[in-house]
């Protein structure tokens, strides 16, 4: 009995790994069928060169979009949400349709699946999280659509296609050129955008800024009678508050006090800009992930094309 039981669940173990493998054929399938159709196999250079641009371009737009719209984004409620993640589920789908059909019925049960478990965990754990998690699929789902264009052949849409990715290229490369490096927004997320804490810390008195500093750090050896201060010890108040900024979040009841005293309403508005850039700061950790990925992929397919296009036959 122990035996056949024992065989048993070995064949329930190996029917899983069978499906398993299935997954895998699907991605396998997919990453042809991409490769497929943005260097003809690693052999057009033009052509991948010219969907790395549209990616890189992709990335700075989005990354721009984000950092002006995060006020707006957190607005949302749990219900616009879900609607905006089936509307990201069905570009998904879009793309199936590219695939072989027999690979359809498992795309579609991982990725119904995978979208499922996400929306029913939006649900039950709403926190600042989900804002980056959703940045982050609305970013995926451009991948997806500006894929879909890439694809397009009527020449109208090619052309004003290529013109604006140009025309963004030569913006990064002038004003962020720093985007380029797949890696910049993962290790120096601060890098990449504008510190909305930290623009509004320049727009208080210097009174203010030296309190802040006291409550942040009781040893901090500057006084509000000090009226002649320096342009440095304001500067390095400045960095005081930068480096502890969390620490405001979490003041006792009397700092708390003076806070709310020596500020008014700033205090408030300044609580709200460092929740604003730690939002910020994650989705452009969470996007770069993705966009590193992709672009390392560009960078490899560029490589082999180049070196397939190099060979001379004898």
């Amino acid at each position: 009995i122990l035996k056949f039981e024992y065989l048993k669940f070995y064949r329930k173990i190996s029917s899983l790994g069978k499906t398993m493998l299935d997954f895998t054929l699907w991605f396998d399938c997919v990453l042809l069928q991409v490769y497929r159709n943005t260097s003809n196999h690693h052999t057009n250079f033009l052509k991948i060169l010219n969907f790395t641009i549209l990616m890189i371009s992709l990335y700075a737009f989005m990354g721009f979009v984000f950092s002006k719209t995060i006020n707006f984004i957190s607005s949302f409620n749990s219900v616009s949400i879900i609607i905006a993640n089936y509307f990201i589920l069905f570009a998904l789908i879009m793309v199936f349709f590219n695939v072989k059909r027999q690979l359809h019925q498992q795309g579609s049960i991982l990725f119904f699946g995978i979208f499922g478990i996400f929306i029913i965990l939006m649900m039950l754990l709403l926190s600042p999280v989900y804002i980056p998690t959703f940045c982050f699929l609305i970013y995926f789902a451009s991948i997806l659509f500006f894929y879909l264009l890439f694809l397009c052949e009527i020449k109208l849409f090619v052309f004003i296609l290529r013109l604006v990715a140009y025309g963004c290229l030569i913006v990064v490369i002038i004003l962020k050129p720093q985007l380029i490096n797949p890696f910049a927004g993962i290790f120096s997320s601060d890098k990449l955008y504008e510190s909305q804490f930290e623009k509004s810390l320049n727009d208080l008195n210097t009174s203010a800024i030296i309190n802040l500093a006291s409550i942040l750090q009781s040893d901090f050896n500057l006084h509000l009678k000090d009226q002649n201060i320096s342009f440095a010890e304001l500067n390095s108040a400045k960095a005081l508050i930068v480096a502890n900024k969390e620490n405001l979040l979490k003041l006792n009841v009397a700092n708390l006090n003076i806070a709310k005293e020596v500020l008014g309403e700033k205090y408030t508005e300044l609580l709200k800009t460092i929740n604003q850039d730690e939002i910020t700061e994650n989705t452009i950790k969470s996007t770069s992930v993705l966009y590193s990925i992709i672009l390392l992929l560009c960078i490899f397919s560029l490589q082999k094309t180049a070196r397939k296009n190099s060979i001379v036959p004898s």
